[in-house]
């Protein structure tokens, strides 16, 4: 799946397989 491990829709961002990117999610939540 290389760096992206899927786009959350829903959330508008980016997951990345390390969830390195999930506390950007909640920034723009």
């Amino acid at each position: 799946m290389g760096y992206w491990s899927k786009l959350n829709i829903q959330e508008g961002c980016w997951i990345l397989t390390h969830g390195t990117a999930a506390w950007l999610c909640s920034l723009r939540s």
